[in-house]
């Protein structure tokens, strides 16, 4: 399984939606694909519509963890705000401890390149990180 790791909490609820349709749109080009894909900003975003719940990495933290235990991959979107993300930096922090292999994805201008993902297919094959039958 494939887990993308993204930044999303911000005081601006605008950067937060802006964050969740970048980190969907990667995670759905996986999935078209074939992948096994877990977003969890894409996940809990959803949640958040049906529930009032915090959005911050404090409470989701063990939920995010536990999918990344069971992940062959974490693929580390580089985008605006990165650097000062308390939950992408556990994240990674958790998949170096656990030899969870990183991808960094890096973005264009705040874009989403489909051409850099593609050109790193053959990364995730490397790590037994199939397209599914």
């Amino acid at each position: 399984m494939i887990y993308i790791g993204v930044p999303y909490t911000h005081p601006d609820k605008k950067v937060m939606e802006d964050r969740y349709r970048l980190v969907s749109g990667i995670t759905a080009h996986l999935v078209k694909r074939g992948f096994i894909v877990f977003s969890p900003i894409t996940y809990g975003h959803t949640l958040c519509e049906f529930e009032d719940m915090p959005r911050d990495f404090g409470f989701w933290n063990e939920l995010c963890l536990s999918f990344l235990s069971t992940s062959d991959l974490l693929v580390c979107v580089k985008s605006l705000g990165w650097e000062e993300s308390r939950g992408l930096d556990a994240e990674m922090e958790f998949a170096s401890e656990n030899v969870i292999p990183i991808l960094d994805i890096e973005l264009e201008d705040g874009e989403f390149n489909i051409t850099e993902l593609e050109n790193n297919l053959e990364f995730f094959e490397e790590f037994g990180v199939l397209p599914a039958p």
